[in-house]
């Protein structure tokens, strides 16, 4: 857990940062290592400008931290966090977690 938060601590910019955590956040609640979110959605849970939010989603696309899959067309982006690439090793909830959950 130590080097998930060194490395949130490396974040080049807020937007980075703020995206990545909204991004933990919603793959958390949804108890997956990813989560369908659409830009509006990051904006809404970031308070970051429809701009700022598209600079950070591209900023991390390209330093390789998030994935992005589309799912089908009219759907929001399906966004994953690259744990490996923020020196985590974590690999999203596992079926312990999930039966601790209760599920």
């Amino acid at each position: 857990m130590k080097k998930l938060f060194e490395s949130l601590l490396m974040a080049n910019s807020l937007a980075e940062l703020k995206i990545t955590l909204a991004i933990l956040a919603h793959a958390a609640g949804s108890g997956e290592g990813s989560c369908a979110i659409a830009l509006w959605e990051l904006q809404s849970s970031t308070c970051l400008s429809p701009t700022s939010v598209a600079k950070g989603v591209k900023e991390m696309l390209a330093r390789g931290y998030i994935t992005r899959h589309l799912v089908a067309r009219n759907q929001p982006a399906q966004y994953q966090v690259l744990w490996h690439k923020l020196g985590v090793g974590y690999n999203g909830p596992q079926k312990s977690d999930k039966k601790r959950r209760g599920s």
